[in-house]
């Protein structure tokens, strides 16, 4: 069986093909490299790791230390709370918050597990709700993991009543990858000042550096007018760059991965001309050589009669299809 010569570790050495089988040697070869390119986001998310940690829903002490110092019992008791990303992997701020004496207290998710009171998306509190639902809202490691964050925090400052509260934690540049169930954003604290721009921030605090996050708790205003964020971008996982819109930072990606298609590709048919190039210059040579037997021939009395020589003339037509020989005047 033929093996290309090219493919690693391979000890035959195939031979000369023509144009069609070199384009379809090239088509599976490009075909291979889409598959192993189809690897490069997971390539890019383990070098961003630098760690062999990995990372789920992570609600750690200092997290949970910044709801006791931002949720006071005055926000709380006899106060409607609504925890979004209430799934309990690894600690809540429900039994704390709790003990506050809240009228209610809910936790959503998008999926059943411990915290979890009703399955709702953070993108549909509002459609669920209403408008003006909670007295306060509280978000743990939660907003780097949706798509669509600004229409999950608007979701959050709508349904916050005048007054109330708003905490989140999250993550920022230098966190590990923790895919649960996606992760898309890293916030640092100039987001954070932009985009509750429209609400009074009272404490913004900065992860322990092992860790990079950054918390934050807003109240919203009695005069509320939501700031429009459609024009800020925030660093994506996805594209390890800032971007306006998770799209954009797929769009990115799939160019980042079709370039180096390309230039897989581009790589394929360089050292193919190369080859070509090889024997080309082999061919050339042969004819050189040749055209030299041939010219000493013509010299000899036996010149149609010689055997060598139509072997020789018989090389050259097929290095040079339209070789003609000069008539050598002999009948």
């Amino acid at each position: 069986m033929w093996v290309p010569r090219h493919v690693a570790g391979s000890d035959q050495a195939g031979p000369r093909v023509n144009a069609p089988g070199r384009a379809r040697v090239l088509q599976g070869d490009a075909a291979r490299c889409r598959e192993s390119v189809d690897h490069l986001r997971i390539r890019r998310r383990r070098r961003a790791q630098r760690t062999t940690r990995y990372h789920t829903h992570v609600c750690n002490d200092k997290c949970l230390e910044f709801v006791r110092t931002a949720v006071a019992i005055g926000d709380v008791a006899g106060r409607r709370v609504l925890e979004v990303g209430a799934f309990d992997v690894n600690g809540s701020p429900r039994p704390f918050v709790s003990s506050l004496g809240p009228a209610s207290y809910l936790g959503i998710d998008i999926a059943n597990g411990p915290g979890v009171d009703r399955i709702c998306p953070a993108e549909q509190i509002v459609g669920e709700f209403g408008r003006e639902s909670f007295d306060v809202i509280i978000s743990t490691e939660m907003v780097e993991h949706v798509r669509d964050w600004r229409l999950v925090i608007s979701n959050m400052k709508q349904a916050l009543a005048p007054n109330g509260l708003l905490v989140v934690t999250t993550r920022s540049l230098g966190f590990p990858l923790h895919e649960y169930p996606g992760d898309y954003w890293r916030y640092e604290a100039s987001d954070m000042r932009i985009v509750f721009a429209d609400c009074d921030i009272e404490l913004l605090e900065k992860d322990d550096p092992a860790d990079p996050g950054i918390f934050v708790a807003v109240r919203r205003p009695q005069q509320f007018e939501e700031l429009d964020l459609l024009g800020h971008a925030l660093y994506s996982m996805v594209c390890e760059g800032r971007v306006t819109t998770i799209e954009e930072a797929e769009a990115r990606l799939r160019a980042a991965t079709e370039l180096t298609t390309l230039r897989s590709e581009l790589s394929l048919l360089q050292k193919e001309t190369n080859e070509l190039s090889s024997q080309l210059a082999t061919a050339v040579r042969r004819e050189a050589s040749l055209r030299s037997e041939l010219d000493a021939l013509r010299n000899t009395r036996t010149f149609r009669y010689t055997a060598r020589l139509r072997r020789a003339y018989s090389d050259v037509r097929t290095h040079r299809g339209q070789t003609t020989l000069p008539h050598s005047g002999r009948r």
